[in-house]
């Protein structure tokens, strides 16, 4: 996995967080699925024989949500 963060790393335009099971991407679709080939391929070049990525995208267009503000809208739910 440290290979591919220090992929994501080369990209200022994502934003990210690292959790233990899964990487949130947010940013450009285009350029995150352009950065999800890279880290695959510096997995691949560190001698992986097999690689399993699980892709999942939200491609909200009518409004600019973040990561935060829908966990946020999880922890008002909770109050």
């Amino acid at each position: 996995m440290a290979a591919a963060e220090k992929v994501l790393r080369e990209y200022p335009n994502l934003r990210y967080r690292l959790d233990p099971m899964f990487t949130t991407i947010e940013g450009d679709l285009r350029e995150i699925f352009e950065c999800i080939i890279r880290m695959h391929d510096a997995v691949a070049a560190m001698g992986a024989g097999r690689i399993s990525s699980v892709i999942k995208v939200d491609d909200r267009r009518d409004k600019v949500v973040t990561m935060e503000e829908k966990v946020q809208s999880v922890m008002q739910h909770l109050e």
